[in-house]
């Protein structure tokens, strides 16, 4: 049990916002033991889903995004009032000594009440394209980390994607898919929409199952899909009537795994995401999540997609439109093997060393 002073860790709303968080903390816990950790995150049943598989310190925050309607400022302050007084709570009671802001809605309350009691307050930049958190709080923080370069941003250091362990892959591919319940011979179609899910991938993924252009295709591989809580079944009893070997998960923490059994994957590009395809060097089509008013996805794929080492395609949401763009580039990266092996070596000697070790030291330092 660790009886050091704590290490508060700030964001929260999906995986994207937590997981690069796990990271650092595990490599915090690898170079300390003593040093204690603590995650605020939302309160959106994700958040919980996640944290519950890790033994840390966590409590969920009332903060809420920042509204697009007037109507809905009121609630959005009152929460931010609530979500400061929490903040404040947990760092006196914690003994907190430094802050890690993973940017999104429930980092800002936190960075506020550390700045104001003087603690230290580090912030990750994940995105391409920084969110309204993340660039109204690159100027009242100590320091700023980026995955990706920001011109006007020349304070800040740029670094690898914190990649927590359960997301880089074993050696041993056969072992790997056995691990999954797969076939370990059999190459397999890796369909992942993030921790949220995508259902507009889903929905093209159960189109496609019912033309006969990409069923030849399918049935010569397996398909390791994981679709969220609400499509499993419907995903399963679909590709079972279709005759296409398959593997459903709503969810899984072992992504590591779930990298390392693909041959290729259909993949949103949140920062994550991408990092994760980057280091498993794992030759992916992008469908970017299509709500983003920023298009942030879009631009975290893009260094792959220049180097030819990834696809990138517009989700349409239409799961017409969607199967019917996907049939040609995904039946040539599935039947083609210099095609994908091409991508395997450029994402091998190319991929990002891994920031968590980075910020975990930068962290500590603040300890002592």
């Amino acid at each position: 049990m660790p009886t050091g002073p704590t290490i508060l860790f700030a964001g929260g709303g999906s995986g994207g916002h937590i997981f690069p968080s796990i990271a650092v903390a595990q490599r915090v816990s690898e170079l300390d033991s003593q040093a204690a950790i603590h995650f605020v995150v939302s309160n959106r049943s994700i958040d919980a889903t996640i944290m519950s598989q890790h033994q840390y310190e966590w409590s969920p925050s009332p903060a809420r995004p920042l509204p697009r309607t007037p109507l809905k400022v009121l609630g959005f302050y009152n929460a931010w009032k609530k979500a400061r007084k929490q903040a404040g709570k947990i760092i006196l009671d914690e003994q907190v000594k430094a802050v890690l802001c993973a940017g999104g809605f429930v980092s800002g309350a936190v960075a506020v009440e550390a700045r104001k009691k003087r603690i230290p307050v580090i912030l990750l930049n994940l995105d391409a394209t920084p969110g309204i958190a993340n660039r109204w709080l690159s100027k009242r923080v100590d320091h700023v980390y980026t995955v990706y370069k920001q011109e006007d941003w020349h304070h800040a250091e740029h670094i690898g994607l914190p990649l927590r362990r359960q997301a880089i892959s074993p050696d041993d591919k056969a072992q790997a898919r056995v691990d999954m319940g797969l076939d370990p011979t059999r190459r397999t179609l890796l369909v992942v929409g993030g921790s949220l899910s995508a259902k507009s991938i889903n929905e093209m993924m159960l189109e496609m199952v019912h033309l006969a252009s990409t069923q030849q295709v399918m049935r010569q591989w397996q398909i390791l899909h994981i679709s969220g809580n609400e499509d499993a079944q419907r995903m399963e009893l679909a590709y079972r009537k279709a005759n296409i070997q398959a593997k459903v998960l709503s969810f899984t923490h072992e992504m590591g795994l779930a990298w390392r059994c693909a041959s290729a994957a259909i993949s949103r590009s949140g920062a994550g995401s991408v990092a994760e395809v980057w280091h498993n060097a794992v030759p992916t089509i992008f469908m970017p999540y299509p709500y983003h008013k920023d298009q942030h996805q879009v631009h975290n794929a893009q260094p792959l997609v220049d180097a030819g080492a990834a696809l990138l395609l517009t989700d349409h949401v239409d799961p017409v439109q969607n199967a019917h763009q996907i049939i040609n580039p995904l039946t040539e990266l599935m039947v083609n093997k210099v095609y994908r092996q091409n991508m395997v070596d450029w994402l091998t000697k190319t991929r990002p060393a891994d920031g968590a070790e980075v910020i975990a030291r930068a962290l500590l330092r603040h300890l002592r």
